[in-house]
This record gives C-alpha cells, structure tokens and sequence, in this order.
C-alpha cells in the first residue's frame, strides 16, 4: 500500500559565485509486503527530510567547491520496512572545469 502522501519541494541558485540549493521531501507512512515472509510485512512511519547543499566558484569558474548535507536534521528515517536507517551524511565536494 503507497502512501496516500508525498511531496518533494526545492530551491535552487546558481549565482556567478555561489550556487545552492535546498529541498524538503515528505512521505505519510507505508504497508510494505515482500515475498520473503509476513516478518518482511510491516509499516513504515512517515518521514520529511531536508537537504542542502552550498558551494563556491573560484578561478573564474574552473572550480567550484561544495559542501552537500542529506537529512540535515538528522531524523531517524526509514523508507523500507527491512531497509537500512538514514541518518545526516555530509559530503564535501570539488569540481574542475577542463
């Protein structure tokens, strides 16, 4: 059963300088069923994360360099019954322009 719920919302910017972005994804709560057994079988709670990235261009644009967050917040977020629990991961991020 999906839920009867979900939205994904999000802004993003991309300056000469700065770029960045922003987005909040909710979803109510779910019936999963596997073929593995009822003790696969379960609901879901409902979740809303928030991600945010921010960077800067540098050498007239040949280099950006960002910083990207997932579940800024750090909620506990489960989105399968037997899958693993999301937590906040941020990740650190340097592009080149050839």
């Amino acid at each position: 059963m999906p839920p009867h719920n979900r939205f994904n919302v999000g802004l993003n910017r991309n300056h000469r300088r700065y770029v960045g972005s922003a987005s909040v994804n909710h979803t109510d709560k779910a019936f999963w069923t596997d073929v593995l057994g009822s003790s696969f079988n379960g609901f879901t709670d409902a979740f809303t994360m928030v991600n945010a990235s921010f960077g800067l261009r540098w050498a007239d644009g040949k280099i950006t360099t960002s910083v990207k967050g997932t579940n800024v917040f750090n909620q506990t977020i489960q989105q399968h019954v037997f899958g693993d629990i999301l937590k906040r991961s941020l990740v650190g991020e340097v592009r080149f322009a050839f």
